[in-house]
């Protein structure tokens, strides 16, 4: 009797020690953090598209005038993942480009033609920190090629391309938060006049979810600086194939820069992302009178990884 007695007590404390150990494990808490862990396979290679539609729309006040232009841009290219003595390097390399204004064929922007067909790559270590960046100097030589009197400085070009990996991969290796956290960083973006920017990045952690099977999480991101900053930008695109016009003031109004991405867990890629810019601006000029002025730029992107990408079967444990 006592040995029955002994037996059912040590089964109850078996049971609520199992009870307990399941409720810690599944807890609310525990269920909403993510560790978003480095773990790329040995061997990876995808195809990646992108959309890029900006619409330029025009208006003057005293007229009631308005006008818009519409210019599309498809991308696609091909990024790959390979393991190396130091870790892994990401390489990404630009096949294809295409552009057309309000649905008639134009050749691409030159920010565009330099970047097709010459690979850039990031050198990771083991844990996913940046160690290096190759490439720079093929884009600097493409640029020099199609635009002489234009080419991009290599050293502002290598700093945009640190920080944007930095500040959407990097900021990520390695990174525990609960769902519903926001991070902030900097970002820093070369525009076409060869000035730097500095932006500051919010992300916020929205939710787990899968592609294709993938483990992935989505985030939601803003973008912003302020717009006194880009005035002189603005004004150098205006006034630099023309003669400076003492009458002519341009001021950026508002700038807005929202999106989404979905990150594959493993590889810390984008699965999927969309965001979009508006910039608004005015131009006053002492005699022709304002013009206002939005531009709103759309960005869509995903990467195949359903049937055509290879990779190894490493990497698959990612939720921690």
């Amino acid at each position: 009797m006592r040995v029955c007695t002994l037996l059912g007590r040590l089964t109850l404390l078996l049971v609520l020690l199992m009870l307990a150990h399941g409720t810690r494990g599944w807890s609310a808490a525990d269920a909403n953090t993510i560790t978003l862990a480095f773990a790329p396979p040995d061997a990876f290679s995808s195809i990646e598209t992108e959309t890029v539609t900006t619409r330029m729309t025009m208006r003057v006040p005293q007229i009631g005038m308005e006008n818009s232009q519409v210019t599309e841009t498809r991308r696609s290219g091909r990024v790959t993942i390979e393991k190396i003595k130091s870790g892994y390097r990401y390489t990404g390399i630009l096949t294809s480009v295409r552009q057309t204004e309000d649905g008639e064929r134009t050749d691409p922007e030159p920010s565009d033609l330099r970047e097709l067909d010459v690979p850039v790559s990031y050198d990771l270590d083991r844990q996913g920190k940046l160690q290096g960046v190759r490439g720079v100097e093929g884009l600097v030589a493409k640029s020099r090629e199609l635009t002489p009197d234009d080419v991009p400085s290599a050293a502002k070009l290598m700093t945009t391309l640190r920080s944007v990996w930095e500040a959407e991969k990097g900021a990520l290796c390695g990174r525990t938060a609960n769902i519903g956290a926001t991070w902030t960083g900097n970002m820093e973006i070369l525009f076409p006049t060869n000035d730097l920017i500095t932006y500051a990045v919010t992300t916020k952690l929205v939710e787990r979810t899968t592609v294709a099977g993938r483990p992935a999480v989505r985030l939601r991101y803003t973008m912003k600086t302020n717009p006194r900053t880009l005035d002189r930008v603005v004004d150098r695109l205006f006034n630099d194939d023309a003669p400076a016009d003492e009458s002519l003031r341009i001021r950026v109004q508002s700038e807005t820069w929202e999106g989404e991405r979905v990150v594959d867990l493993a590889t810390l890629l984008d699965l999927r992302r969309r965001d979009t810019e508006t910039l608004r601006l005015t131009a006053t000029h002492e005699e022709a009178g304002s013009l206002e002025m939005t531009i709103t730029t759309t960005s869509e992107s995903s990467l195949d990884i359903a049937g055509k990408s290879r990779s190894s079967s490493k990497g698959n444990n990612v939720w921690r």
